[in-house]
C-alpha cells in the first residue's frame, strides 16, 4: 500500500472524525462526501463510544472510536489503566462492536478510526483482527502490551502531531507518521498541550513523515 493512498485515507478520516465527534452529530446526523450515518454504540457500563459511517458508493464502512471525555470518571480510569499496560473494558467492547459490524456488513471494506483513547482502542482491535485497516490520531500507543506485541501490525497507520505529548508516552502498535503543523501554538508546552492533542490541530497529513 503506497503513501499516497494512506495519506489520502488518513486525511479523509481525520475530517470525518471531526464531524462525528461534534456534540450535536447524533442529533442532525449530517453526511459528508457520500459518507452517511449507519449506527452507533454508547455503552453506559464502560463509556465506550463508537459511531459508524457507511459509504454505499464505494462499499466502505468506518467505525469511529471516540476519544477521552475528561468529564467522565470511567474514561479517566481507563486512561490511568492504559498507563500500566492494562487492557480496558472499553477496548474489549470496541472489539466486540467491530465483530458485530463485520458480521452485519462483511461485504464492505471496514476501517477503524480513532483519536486519543479511541485510537488506543483501534490498535487493540487491530491486533486481534489484523485484516482491518486502521487509522489513529494522537493515540496513546499500546505496542508493548503483552496482548498485542506479537500480532501483525501491517494494516495500522498512526498519525501523531509532533508536539503532542500523549502520543509520545508509549510505543505504538503499527506504523507511525509524524505530522508537523504550521500552527506554532502547539510548540509552547504549557499552552500547547491541549491544543496539540486536539485532532483539529493535527495539521496537513500530506506533511507527515515516518
Amino acid at each position: 500500500m503506497n503513501d499516497n493512498y494512506i495519506f489520502k485515507k488518513a486525511e479523509e478520516f481525520k475530517n470525518l472524525y471531526q464531524m462525528v465527534n461534534d456534540k450535536n452529530y447524533l442529533i442532525f446526523k449530517q453526511s459528508k462526501n457520500d459518507w452517511k450515518y449507519f449506527e452507533h454504540l454508547f455503552d453506559k457500563k464502560t463509556h465506550y463510544k463508537g459511531i459508524v459511517l457507511i459509504n454505499e458508493s464505494i462499499k466502505e464502512i468506518a467505525i469511529f472510536n471516540i476519544g477521552t471525555d475528561f468529564r467522565n470518571i470511567k474514561d479517566i480510569c481507563a486512561n490511568l489503566k492504559m498507563l500500566f499496560k492494562g487492557v480496558t473494558a472499553q477496548m474489549k467492547i470496541a472489539n466486540i462492536y467491530y465483530r458485530k459490524i463485520k458480521g452485519l456488513c462483511g461485504q464492505y471494506k471496514i476501517f477503524l478510526v480513532g483519536h486519543s483513547e479511541g485510537g488506543s482502542e483501534c490498535q487493540y482491535v487491530s491486533a486481534l483482527n489484523p485484516e482491518v485497516e486502521t487509522y489513529t490520531y494522537n493515540a496513546f500507543g499500546i505496542g508493548t502490551y503483552p496482548e498485542v506485541r506479537d500480532s501483525d501490525d501491517k494494516n495500522v497507520y498512526n498519525f501523531r502531531n509532533r508536539y503532542d505529548l500523549v502520543s509520545k508516552i508509549s510505543a505504538h502498535f503499527g506504523c507511525v507518521f509524524v505530522v508537523i503543523p504550521k500552527d506554532k501554538t502547539a510548540r509552547r508546552l504549557f499552552i500547547g498541550f491541549k491544543h496539540a492533542h486536539q485532532i483539529k490541530n493535527m495539521g496537513e497529513i500530506e506533511n507527515a513523515s515516518l
